[in-house]
């Protein structure tokens, strides 16, 4: 995360340990439908919850560590169905036909304010606090 403590370390445990953690549960879906999705989906917002609480362990294991943290947005796709994981500000678009279309939205104080009505999407945009 920008001009965070230790982000490297924290991206660079994140990338490894997402590995381990998808190579330990693969998900082996030759075709997707509602209920694999959904199962897909399931399996993905775990991956996300144990790669938080092993970083939030190693950061208060640290000192040196305190205050990382990292962003991550992962996309993979099943035949014809894309997949994408999500958290933080690091966003996914879609190219297409010349165009982009943001696929993601961040998670970040500004856009709840901007969810909620009280900030337009072109405040947000030059916001100082954008990215908290």
């Amino acid at each position: 995360m920008g001009g965070h403590s230790r982000g490297e370390v924290a991206s660079r445990m994140a990338i490894i340990v997402s590995f381990h953690l998808l190579f330990d549960t693969p998900d082996w879906v030759l075709r997707v439908d509602d209920q694999s999705a959904r199962k897909i989906l399931d399996r993905a917002a775990t991956r996300y919850r144990s790669l938080d609480s092993l970083l939030a362990e190693r950061s208060s294991a640290d000192p040196n560590l305190r205050g990382m943290g990292t962003t991550m947005t992962v996309a993979y796709s099943l035949g014809y169905d894309l997949f994408l994981s999500h958290a933080g500000d690091s966003r996914a678009y879609l190219c297409r036909e010349g165009s982009l279309r943001q696929l993601t939205r961040d998670h970040t104080k500004v856009q709840e304010l901007v969810d909620a009505g009280m900030m337009t999407r072109e405040e947000a945009a030059t916001h100082r606090m954008r990215n908290v």
